[in-house]
């Protein structure tokens, strides 16, 4: 939210930032402003997210009597951003995910190791990349991962075998020293105590993406590639809401790329079908 809240700053003025944008002289006109110029530059998923932090920060000045109730409310009072962005990155099919893993298979150094742990678990746990930032060692318990998530809720996860193993090798690299499960690495292989972050999550996961040959690929485009793969293995829609902590089911629905790709099929098939 503070990420987004400095991009609506930007778009308020290049040298503000979300700390010296005085957020309580905001009003109707500024915000249908703001609406407006974030349509033009980002995806309509962002963009509600934007005014999702728009819309707190200015509950927030309310509440501290910075804005009267009237103020306020005609502030937020913007008309609703529909439309869903086109998806650029590569279809997750289960002969990608083998090359993901496959590709740096001779590599043994540090960075190989701890990626290959990352994308095993942002994969086979279907975490958050904000999940996965949070872990530390004491987190894990042999095939199981104490996660936490959301709304500072605690839960157990379940890693399946080949994300055990590859974990379970970058760990004996790391040492049992405690602190963060993943670190930063030096130039030169040399490890810090320093947690990851989701940012430097997200280059990781794009970098061994494209080595691979599969395109460019973000954390969640794994959460999403697990839940498509649970589900085409006959895996119950509720059941997988229940192990990626989906509020809605329909959350989970929208995860399923299984249609996509039936549809190809039946339209390869016109031509061949006798």
């Amino acid at each position: 939210m503070r990420k987004l809240l400095h991009r609506i700053a930007n778009l308020i003025c290049p040298h503000l930032n979300a700390s010296t944008v005085r957020w309580h002289l905001l009003r109707y006109s500024d915000t249908l402003e703001i609406r407006h110029r974030l349509t033009e530059t980002y995806a309509p998923a962002t963009c509600r997210l934007a005014l999702s932090a728009l819309r707190g920060v200015l509950r927030e000045a309310w509440r501290l009597g910075q804005l009267s109730r009237e103020e306020y409310e005609r502030a937020i009072d913007l008309p609703a951003i529909r439309g869903t962005h086109k998806r650029l990155h590569p279809l997750i099919d289960p002969h990608r995910i083998r090359q993901l893993f496959s590709h740096p298979s001779t590599d043994s150094s540090p960075r190989t190791l701890r990626d290959l742990a990352i994308l095993a678990i942002l994969y086979g746990a279907g975490l958050r990349r904000a999940e996965l930032s949070a872990l530390s060692l004491d987190d894990v318990e042999e095939d199981t991962l104490a996660v936490c998530g959301k709304g500072r809720q605690y839960r157990l996860v379940f890693l399946p075998k080949q994300a055990c193993e590859l974990l379970s090798r970058w760990i004996d690299l790391r040492g049992q020293e405690a602190g963060p499960l993943f670190v930063r690495i030096h130039r030169f292989g040399k490890l810090t105590t320093q947690p990851l972050s989701t940012e430097a999550i997200a280059r990781i996961v794009r970098k061994r993406a494209v080595e691979a040959g599969i395109g460019i690929l973000t954390p969640h485009d794994l959460r999403r590639a697990m839940a498509t793969h649970l589900l085409g293995n006959g895996v119950d829609l509720l059941f997988v809401q229940k192990i990626l902590r989906h509020r809605s089911v329909s959350t989970t629905a929208s995860y399923d790329h299984r249609t996509e790709h039936a549809q190809h099929a039946a339209i390869e098939a016109l031509f061949t079908a006798g």
